[in-house]
């Protein structure tokens, strides 16, 4: 049994849950970019097709600065994430 039982009310409990709940969140926007990376890499050869009509040429730039731009934030995040386990 532990020496120092943590109140609910203490300022360690409310620390630990706000912390809680910010990892929480963090791993719920992992998630979601994980699925929206997913589909991006699934409607890959359809914004490349686009790609070779000039007219629909804007489709495959942005395709591109979405996928990029999620793929920096992914990696970011997970890099933190991996960093702050071994602080």
């Amino acid at each position: 049994m532990p020496d120092r039982v943590i109140s609910l009310f203490s300022w360690t409990a409310i620390i630990l849950i706000a912390i809680s709940i910010k990892l929480i969140m963090l791993a719920k926007r992992f998630a979601e970019r994980l699925a929206f990376s997913t589909l991006l890499v699934l409607v890959s050869p359809l914004a490349f097709a686009t790609g070779v009509i000039q007219v629909t040429k804007g489709f495959l730039q942005r395709w591109v600065k979405l996928f990029v731009g999620n793929l920096i934030v992914q990696v970011l995040q997970t890099s933190l994430v991996m960093i702050d386990r071994y602080v």
